[in-house]
C-alpha cells in the first residue's frame, strides 16, 4: 500500500494533464479520488470521463477538482490536445 501510494502521487505530482475514465464505475475509485485532488492542489489540469448522470464520482468536491468533464474517450483527447498543444 504505500508503494501504491508513492508512485500515484509521484505520477500526480509531475503530470502536465491528468484523465480519469470513470465510465462505467459501479464503485467511487478513492485512490483515483485522491490522485485528483493531488493534481488539483497541484494546478494539473483534470479531466473527467463520465455519463451525465448516475455516476458514482459525480461528487461536490470532484466536480470542483476537475477542470474539464467529457463523455467519451474522443472528447477527452480533444481537450487534451487543446490544454497541452493549444
Amino acid at each position: 500500500q504505500r508503494g501504491i501510494m508513492t508512485r500515484d502521487f509521484f505520477d500526480s505530482m509531475r503530470a502536465d494533464l491528468l484523465v480519469a475514465n470513470f465510465l462505467g464505475a459501479k464503485t467511487a475509485s478513492i485512490g483515483t479520488a485522491m490522485e485528483i485532488a493531488w493534481a488539483y492542489a497541484n494546478r494539473t489540469p483534470v479531466i473527467a470521463i463520465m455519463e451525465p448522470e448516475g455516476n458514482p464520482h459525480d461528487h461536490s468536491m470532484l466536480r470542483e477538482a476537475i477542470g474539464f468533464r467529457v463523455t467519451t474517450l474522443d472528447d477527452a483527447a480533444h481537450v487534451a490536445r487543446m490544454v497541452l498543444w493549444p
